[in-house]
C-alpha cells in the first residue's frame, strides 16, 4: 500500500470521526479520493437473477483504449492508487490486458484489480498476468449447482474453477493475487462453510457481500426467493463459523472482521444497523459511459468526464454536498462498503482500518 494512502487516510479518518460531533468538520475534509472503480464495459456474459445488468444491455459506443488512456491521466491527477476494473464483465473487452497494461504504464505504482465472473478467466488468464493485473477478484455465489442456478449459466462453476487453475499455473512468481466473493443469499448461506474451506484448499482467499436492491443495478429484482427470510439459528451459526475461520486461517479470510460479522448477523436478520458513511471521502466511481459517481452506485451520477474534468467535480460544492448527504445516511440505504463504514463508527475498528488495508479494498 502506498504512503499516500496512510498519509491521506491518516488525516481523513480522525477529522470524518470527529465530524460526528461537528459537522462543520466536514467543509475542510480532502474529497480527493484514493481510489477509483471504473467500469470498462456494460456488457456482461453471465445471467444472475442478482442483477439486471444482463437484461439491459445498451448499443451505445464504449470507451476505447484511448478514452481510457485519458481518464487513467486524470485519475494519475489527483493521486488515485488503486484502480478496480469493473462492469459488466471486464474480460469482456479483447483488450482487457492492454488496459490493465496502460493504467500500470499511467498511473505508475497503483495496484490494479480486476473484478470478473471467472467465466472466461482461462483464456484471459495470460493477459492479465502480462497487463500487471495485481488482484483477481471472481463473484462465486455456491458450490456447483447452487452457484450456477444463482448465476444463470450451466456449468459456471466447473469454468471458474478451471480458470483458477490457470491463472495459478502460469503466474509461477505469484504475482497476482485471487480472491473469491460470494453474496450471501436464502439460496447459498448453508454453503459457506464449503466455500470457505474451497477458497483454503485453492489456496486463495474469501469474502462475502450482503445483498441489497438499492444499486440501480440490482433494483426490480423479479426473485422472491432471493429475499426469503433466512433462519435465525442458521445465520448465527455461520457467523459463529465465519469467526472461528477468521481466527485459524486469517490469510483465507479477508476482509472478515468481528465488527462487520455483527452488521452482518444483525443485517441478515432483517435489521438495518445505522452508520456513517464515508465512501465518498475515499473513493470515486465512473461508468462505461464517464459519468462520475461519489463512491456510491445507488445515487445518481455527480458529473460527466465529456463535460467536465475530474478534479473540477470532486473540487465542485454539489460533490462536497454529495458526500455530506452520504455521511448523514441521507440517501437510500445500502451494503456496499459497509465494513468500511462499520470500522470507522468503531474507535478500535477504526485503527485496524487504518493498518490493514486489506480492509479497505475487499468487501
Amino acid at each position: 500500500m502506498s504512503n499516500l494512502f496512510y498519509i491521506k487516510t491518516g488525516v481523513q479518518i480522525p477529522l470524518l470521526y470527529f465530524a460526528r460531533h461537528n459537522r462543520n468538520l466536514l467543509k475542510i475534509i480532502s474529497t480527493t479520493p484514493v481510489d477509483v472503480s471504473l467500469k470498462v464495459t456494460e456488457k456482461c456474459n453471465s445471467r444472475c437473477i442478482t442483477c439486471n445488468v444482463w437484461r439491459e444491455q445498451s448499443d451505445k459506443p464504449e470507451l476505447t483504449l484511448a478514452d481510457l488512456g485519458k481518464i487513467f491521466y486524470q485519475l494519475k491527477d489527483i493521486g488515485i492508487k488503486t484502480v478496480g476494473l469493473y462492469g459488466g464483465e471486464p474480460l469482456l473487452r479483447k483488450d482487457i490486458g492492454e488496459v490493465a497494461g496502460k493504467a500500470n504504464s499511467i498511473i505508475k505504482g497503483s495496484r490494479i484489480l480486476v473484478i470478473t465472473n471467472g467465466l472466461l478467466l482461462k483464456n484471459k488468464a495470460r493477459e492479465l498476468l502480462d497487463g500487471g493485473v495485481d488482484f483477481v477478484c471472481i463473484s462465486l455465489d455456491g458450490v456447483g449447482e447452487v452457484n450456477d442456478k444463482i448465476r444463470g449459466v450451466p456449468e459456471y462453476y466447473e469454468r471458474v474453477i478451471e480458470g483458477i487453475a490457470e491463472l495459478k499455473r502460469i503466474d509461477t512468481k505469484k504475482k497476482v493475487k485471487i480472491n473469491i466473493g460470494t453474496t450471501l443469499l436464502s439460496l447459498n448461506i448453508h454453503q459457506v462453510p464449503q466455500l470457505i474451506n474451497l477458497a483454503r484448499e485453492l489456496g486463495i482467499s474469501w469474502s462475502f457481500n450482503l445483498f441489497d436492491t438499492s444499486s440501480y443495478h440490482f433494483q426490480n429484482i423479479d426473485a422472491p426467493d432471493l429475499l426469503r427470510k433466512i433462519d435465525e439459528n442458521l445465520i448465527d451459526e455461520t457467523i459463529q463459523h465465519m469467526s472461528e475461520e477468521r481466527k485459524k486461517y486469517p490469510q483465507t479470510m479477508v476482509g472478515i472482521d468481528p465488527i462487520g460479522l455483527e452488521f452482518a448477523r444483525e443485517y441478515l436478520k432483517g435489521k438495518k444497523p445505522f452508520f456513517h458513511c464515508i465512501l465518498g471521502y475515499l473513493r470515486v466511481y465512473i461508468d462505461a459511459y464517464t459519468n462520475v459517481y461519489s463512491g456510491c452506485w445507488t445515487l445518481p451520477p455527480v458529473g460527466n468526464l465529456k463535460e467536465e474534468k475530474l478534479k473540477d467535480i470532486l473540487n465542485s460544492p454539489r460533490y462536497r454536498e454529495r458526500l455530506r448527504e452520504m455521511y448523514e445516511l441521507k440517501c437510500p440505504y445500502c451494503t456496499c462498503g459497509y465494513l468500511i463504514n462499520c470500522l470507522f463508527d468503531n474507535p478500535r475498528g477504526g485503527i485496524r482500518f487504518l493498518f490493514n488495508h486489506r480492509s479497505h479494498r475487499f468487501w
